[in-house]
């Protein structure tokens, strides 16, 4: 699983509340042997949720013991126990299908309720349902929104690689029906009987397969579709909004309804509260609600600070019974971390928790240290629940953002990827033809059927590399690129000098770098030498190519150079050119490649051809 910040709040929530029922049971069950078992049981009660949280150890099975250690210590401890039900509907909520969770979220709710009826009372079976009911929507909206932000994470990576392969597809059939129907008639004219090819022809075909090329590799820069204009809209924003607002008047139920039992004659006392507690949850609503876009009103500090006036007010006038001045307080404390979100919130609402904790007596409440304890933990866990269920649309809306994003940047590297192999790999190959056919066109060879065979091969290698660059990232063997480099700059009428220090080693990025160089060399430059060297040691792998001939005018700056610095820069490496009179040298350092596999026979082949006997250089005019 992905660890996200989300499971901060969910560790959080499991300790703070696990504190808070302990303490809630210490301060009203007897002191007796059977204590420790009732806290043993919390802590299990506790546990199991986790287990089902995280959606471990079977799930569904630990549905049964934890729906019946919810209900079961009832028997032995009365009134001293509960009310704990909504951890056990929570995780009703997170495990079944909708259909059949919330019912039965309801249903455990309900039943916990009427025992706590039963047991101290109608008002506060009422209570208790209230508590229920807030505590259920914490348990499970914390755990969703640290689902969702692990989705995240699990989505891009899935979604990515299907447009990836979407991507490539298209890609192949557009290279079919392009490049490849072009290379056939290359292949057509070279092998056309009886006369044999016309070399002029087979030249002006490559040409064109050269400009198809190119236009092709520019089809990066062509707009991607946004997949999140066609996806269907989450409705996380609705979700949370209705969550939020049964919160805000369970909390206010249960104050209200503490109020009532102990104060029923005191009116001008409860009407006071319940205004205070009625513009408390408007705020809450105002400034707080859950927003799809992620913004914020435009008067939220104003608001904000109203808030906070009016859970000071609450705090302050006549000393109402059992702490019920703390829920606007606790309300303001959430609206806090939902808008400033910075660290000193987080400080601020864990320092005014166990502030209003310690100053109970300057409030009128006396209190015992299990009472302190629980209403700081429950006023901390309150003020997340109130700042998940406010996050969880926006965290809907940015996973689809995401979502997007992450299709757009897969497709956009896929097609980069396209168009750095057609130009790096493709194009060397129909330069090399263009070059051969356009010098057999000029001056006819000695053996024209030798010409011909040589001009089929490297015709038949271009519809590899097509095929290749079609199926996925190109891979090239550096030993090969070192003859075919030969070839070519042969062909262009260049003397060629291959210096090799140690065997070739296999590695892609520089076999791609050198089959670029030299592509460079002929098309940019008329030179009469090229030298290139290979030289390799324990960390690094260097390749120098030097020509002659370079052209002194200016040229437009194309997309090789470029494309080459990304690829030596993805594996570590660098490239470096410079410019003397009209010598290019082009220089690029690679760590060796990783878990690179023995020279396969061609590349040995390819080295034992390269070196002369006994030397280290090999010349050829």
């Amino acid at each position: 699983m992905v660890r996200q910040p989300g499971w901060i709040l969910v560790a959080v929530l499991l300790l703070g509340q696990t504190t808070a029922r302990l303490a809630a049971f210490y301060a009203f069950a007897p002191p007796d042997r059977f204590a420790l078992a009732g806290a043993a049981i919390i802590v299990t009660i506790m546990a199991v949720q986790g287990l089902v949280i995280v959606g471990r150890w079977w799930p569904r099975v630990l549905l049964v013991p934890l729906v019946a250690l919810t209900f079961l210590p009832y028997i032995v401890f009365g009134a001293a126990w509960g009310p704990i039900a909504g951890i056990a509907a929570a995780g009703l909520a997170l495990t079944l299908r909708p259909r059949l969770a919330w019912p039965l979220f309801g249903l455990v709710v309900l039943a916990d309720s009427v025992v706590s009826g039963l047991l101290r009372g109608p008002l506060e079976g009422a209570v208790a349902a209230a508590l229920g009911l807030n505590v259920g929507f914490m348990f499970f909206a914390i755990p969703y929104l640290a689902r969702q932000l692990d989705q995240t994470a699990r989505e891009q990576a899935r979604l990515a690689t299907a447009a990836v392969e979407a991507e490539r597809l298209h890609t192949a059939a557009r290279l079919r029906e392009t490049l490849g129907a072009e290379l056939g008639a290359v292949l057509r004219e070279l092998r056309r009987p009886p006369s044999g090819p016309e070399f002029a022809r087979v030249a002006e075909l490559s040409r064109r397969a050269s400009a198809t090329a190119r236009s092709i590799a520019g089809t990066r820069r062509e707009p991607v579709p946004n997949p999140a204009a066609t996806s269907t809209p989450e409705h996380g924003s609705a979700f949370a909004w209705w969550f939020v607002l049964a919160m805000v008047f369970n909390y206010s139920a249960v104050a209200l309804s503490n109020l009532l039992q102990v104060q029923a004659n005191q009116r001008p006392q409860f009407v006071l509260f319940a205004g205070l507690m009625v513009l408390a949850c408007g705020l809450q609503l105002y400034h707080g609600a859950p927003r799809a876009d992620g913004g914020a009103p435009r008067a939220w500090p104003w608001t904000l600070a109203l808030h906070g006036a009016v859970g000071l007010l609450a705090l302050v006038l006549p000393p109402w019974p059992d702490s019920v001045g703390f829920a606007p307080f606790l309300l303001f404390l959430g609206a806090v971390l939902v808008r400033l979100r910075t660290v000193w919130s987080w400080v601020f609402t864990a320092a005014g928790a166990v502030l209003l904790a310690l100053t109970m007596e300057s409030w009128g409440i006396p209190a015992s240290p299990a009472v302190r304890v629980y209403w700081a933990s429950v006023i901390l866990t309150g003020s997340i629940a109130v700042y998940a269920l406010c996050r969880v649309p926006e965290v809907a809306a940015g996973l689809r953002r995401t979502r997007a994003a992450a299709l757009r940047m897969a497709v956009l590297a896929e097609r980069l990827r396209v168009a750095r192999d057609i130009h790096d790999v493709l194009g060397h190959t129909l330069t090399a033809i263009t070059l051969d056919a356009e010098l057999a066109a000029r001056r006819p060879p000695p053996d024209p059927a030798a010409k011909t065979r040589e001009l089929l091969g490297l015709a038949d290698r271009a519809l590899q590399d097509l095929r290749s660059i079609a199926a996925g990232p190109t891979g090239l063997s550096l030993a090969e690129e070192l003859i075919s480099a030969r070839k070519v700059l042969e062909a262009a009428g260049s003397r060629v000098t291959v210096e090799l220090l140690t065997p070739p080693p296999e590695h892609d990025v520089l076999a791609v770098v050198l089959r670029e160089a030299v592509t460079n060399v002929v098309r940019h430059a008329t030179p009469e030498h090229t030298a290139i060297a290979l030289t390799t040691d324990q960390h690094t792998v260097r390749l120098r190519v030097t020509n002659d001939g370079a052209a002194a005018a200016a040229r437009p700056p194309g997309s090789g150079l470029p494309n080459l610095t990304a690829r030596l820069r993805a594996v570590g490496g660098t490239l470096g050119t410079q410019r003397t009179g009209d010598t290019f040298t082009l220089t690029a350092l690679a760590p060796p490649q990783p878990q690179s596999q023995p020279a396969s026979d061609a590349s040995r082949t390819a080295s034992t051809r390269l070196r002369a006997p006994n030397l280290l250089t090999a010349e050829a005019r």
